[in-house]
């Protein structure tokens, strides 16, 4: 459940009620500065205040963020936090795949997403109704790609710039295997990202052949032909 932000990292493991140990809470001398938490945890219903979804239709499942687009109309979905985050940032959460029948394994990730005319995503989000992944080619932000891609072993990963879906970097490495927890943690600062998955740093990258730098905007969970949850979302200032 969302709650109050607590100011320190420290203080916010005392009201969390992350199990000990969860990567979420990092090490416990650290002071860091977080700016959202939310754990979900809330009875089975449509997306809580402050979400909306493009695509197959998000909800709460069993305390989890869930979507199912592996069977739903659309296949694909966009899942928005509609709260602009800006600067150097850490974002870490959970996914875990429940279905794909093509092992697609999609559980993609959209950072610092703006309209470059100013528009608010939320008031153009008809635009996009269908989640179709070209629509968001053309925005200003980041993509963040984690999939099976038909093998489960290794993952592939992706950084992409847009507008132009640039591809900065990429790499095949780890897993991504259905009904696995993973813990991923993205990290910015300035014009270097990092994508690290259960303590495995498997993107770092300094992006400065693109656009100019992208330093506010939207995030947003992102998938396609995947069944999946999130939870244990955390984003803290660095």
């Amino acid at each position: 459940r969302q709650g109050p932000v607590s100011q320190w990292y420290d203080d916010f493991e005392l009201w969390s009620g992350f199990p000990p140990g969860h990567p979420a809470l990092g090490e416990s001398d650290s002071a860091r500065d977080v700016l959202f938490a939310e754990r979900f945890d809330y009875p089975d219903s449509p997306l809580p205040e402050g979400w909306w979804s493009e695509g197959d239709a998000a909800g709460i499942r069993d305390g989890r963020l869930h979507v199912n687009a592996d069977t739903g109309q659309f296949r694909q979905a966009t899942i928005w936090l509609d709260r602009v985050f800006s600067g150097d940032l850490r974002v870490e959460y959970d996914v875990c795949v429940v279905a794909s029948s093509d092992v697609a394994n999609n559980m993609n990730f959209f950072f610092l997403y703006s309209d470059p005319s100013g528009r608010p995503l939320r008031e153009s989000r008809q635009d996009r109704a269908d989640g179709r992944y070209t629509r968001y080619h053309d925005l200003n932000g980041y993509i963040f790609t984690n999939v099976a891609d038909g093998n489960e072993v290794p993952a592939r990963l992706r950084f992409r710039d847009c507008p132009g879906f640039h591809l900065a970097a990429e790499n095949r490495a780890y897993e991504n295997r259905r009904a696995r927890v993973y813990h991923i943690a993205i990290e910015k600062r300035a014009n270097r990202f990092t994508y690290t998955v259960d303590g495995h740093v498997l993107l770092d990258t300094v992006d400065d052949h693109f656009s100019p730098l992208h330093d506010q905007g939207l995030i947003g969970f992102r998938t396609w032909h995947t069944e999946l949850w999130w939870d244990n979302l955390v984003v803290s200032r660095l």
